[in-house]
């Protein structure tokens, strides 16, 4: 395998600016964070400025680090300035977008104006909230809604606090890009692969949203990037950058500590076989993990063990307070969320109708069974299944199916190409399948969205090597074949999301003209439907759904169309 290229000392380069710009704003995020806890440790009405210096820390720190030493004046300057650039930029863009995700209108939103409201998530770790999912509020990480609330605080616009999603997005394009160009790949490989990379369908799904899936495999994928780079030759910005995505990871979402668990086992095997310096790997991952789970994830993971006896609860419990599923009797993803012929099935089996179905998102929408299709062989007319911010079949694409057998060529390929490269290849490759492994609903794209990597990490240890032409230009079309893929389902997806935007802006604003009140049917949006209408200064009456729909009525645009609790509405004379 290629060594990595030793930190250059000429005056601009585009990987220098790609790194420390990533720096900056993964910097900015977990200072944000700790901020946040700063403000539950002290006074509510210090996180309005948890932002605002975050971001003058960020940069003074980049600033005035050693290791930007021998960086001009031109490249810092223009570090600081791409960082900025990305979060206006992410910031407006997420103003613009309403959240209409069904868990984001559940409890996402409520957790993160709960805590703008107040609600001290350390002090008062356990609280009731009226129908906002109240356990998965008070017990999942926090990570996402600290920095949502510190941005509604700060800038008192609600949607901007998604801004977090396009601003991670842009860190894993920038280390991305900067390890690709470590290993000698040009800047147009580096560039390519990185775009691909953060193609995934799920990320697109929902970056408009408060959903964390897309967020859990960005995060993943830059202390992927930071790991390789460091198991090659240790770079004290990488570590340190994957450092923090780390940090970020754990605090998503619970399965963020699997994954970075089962990534980090197989690397630390790489060194075992490799006789690298697996003292220090084991050193800095404790390190890290301790201050992950302790520093910036107290809640959940320290208030979960005090109160209910178990880190992961409500994933599980202990004899006092059993898990969610022992509570309810039922599994919930099982009975309402899986297509009908799935249920009961092994996990293989989950996966095969998930990869290579029709587009669909079954049990919801047209259908309650996923069904089995050639690959390649989708009708556009499925694509609108790309609507849905979870689509469960083919939700990594129409054509993901014919994607996976092309990796598979790859793969024997490689196998037979360079002996070198198959161990860092299986090691790759079995992280990623076991991390799917954990659980039988993780054939769910938005639950292993990491699924996405499979053809990317062969593609790019081909990319890697020297290649003859034809060899050349069969990776170009591979390539292009992911890219029209993830292209696909960015493009239907955003076109949903931003007409249905601007529609649900035009109704609020002709609501509020009329200066009357208005009786609507909330459902299970009752915190977000009542904070989105008071922002609006719209007055209203709450009723039933079965009040609502014995006269005439409209409906909000709320959900995609297929889901339930679709808010409706009338005005009252």
């Amino acid at each position: 395998m290629l060594r990595p290229i030793s930190p250059g000392t000429e005056d601009f380069s585009t990987d220098k600016l790609a790194l420390h710009s990533a720096f900056i704003l993964i910097t900015l995020i977990c200072l944000t964070h700790l901020f946040c806890v700063l403000s539950f440790l002290t006074s509510p009405g210090f996180l309005p400025f948890a932002l605002p210096l975050a971001i003058i820390l960020a940069i003074v720190l980049f600033l005035n680090w050693k290791e930007t030493s021998r960086t001009s004046r031109k490249q810092k300057f223009f570090s600081v300035g791409t960082s900025l650039l990305v979060f206006f930029f992410s910031l407006a863009i997420s103003a613009f977008y309403f959240d209409l995700s069904w868990d984001g209108q559940w409890y996402h939103q409520a957790a993160i104006y709960h805590l703008a409201e107040g609600w001290n998530p350390l002090l008062e770790p356990i609280r009731i909230f009226d129908k906002n999912n109240d356990i998965s509020i008070i017990h999942f990480p926090k990570a996402s809604w600290y920095f949502a609330a510190a941005v509604f605080s700060t800038f008192g616009n609600f949607e901007a606090g998604k801004c977090i999603n396009f601003i991670v997005l842009f860190i894993a394009l920038f280390t991305l890009y900067s390890a690709g160009r470590s290993f000698h790949l040009s800047a147009f490989r580096s560039a390519g692969l990185a775009t691909l990379v953060v193609l995934n369908p799920v990320v697109w799904s929902e970056i408009t949203t408060f959903l964390v899936d897309g967020l859990l495999f960005l995060y993943l994928c830059i202390y992927l990037a930071c790991l390789i780079v460091c198991l090659k030759q240790f770079r004290l910005v990488y570590c340190l950058v994957g450092a923090m995505a780390v940090i970020c990871l754990i605090n998503i979402k619970f399965t963020g500590m699997v994954f970075f668990c089962t990534f980090a086992l197989c690397g630390l095997l790489y060194t075992l076989l490799t006789r690298k310096s697996r003292g220090r790997f084991i050193l800095l991952h404790a390190l890290v993990t301790i201050v992950a789970v302790t520093a910036f994830g107290f809640n959940p993971y320290v208030t979960n063990t005090a109160e209910r006896g178990h880190p992961l609860y409500p994933i599980f419990g202990s004899k006092e307070y059993p898990d969610v599923y022992t509570q309810t009797g039922e599994d919930a993803n099982e009975l309402y969320e899986t297509p009908h012929n799935m249920m009961g099935k092994p996990l293989g089996l989950r996966l095969f109708y998930a990869n290579f179905g029709r587009p669909d998102n079954a049990p919801y929408a047209k259908a309650e069974n996923a069904e089995l299709i050639w690959p390649l062989s989708s009708r556009i007319s499925d694509w609108e299944a790309y609507r849905f911010h979870e689509t469960r079949v083919a939700g990594f694409g129409p054509w993901f199916s014919a994607i996976l057998i092309g990796a598979l060529v790859l793969l024997i390929w490689l196998g037979l190409l360079n002996k070198k490269h198959r161990w860092p290849l299986i090691l790759s490759l079995a992280a990623v399948c076991c991390s799917i492994l954990y659980s039988k609903h993780l054939w769910w794209p938005r639950f292993g969205p990491q699924m996405w990597l499979i053809p990317l990490i062969p593609l790019a240890f081909c990319l890697a090597q020297p290649l003859s032409r034809k060899a050349g230009t069969a990776l170009k079309l591979f390539g292009l074949l992911i890219a029209a893929n993830g292209v696909i389902v960015l493009f239907i997806h955003m076109q949903w999301e931003t007409s249905s935007s601007l529609k649900l802006r035009q109704q609020l604003s002709e609501i509020r003209k009329t200066h009357k009140p208005i009786e609507i049917y909330v459902g299970w949006f009752e915190k977000s439907m009542h904070e989105k209408l008071n922002a609006w200064h719209i007055e209203y009456r709450k009723v039933k759904k079965r009040e609502i729909t014995k006269g005439g009525h409209h409906e909000l645009v709320s959900v995609v169309d297929g889901y339930p609790n679709m808010i409706l509405y009338r005005k009252v004379e």
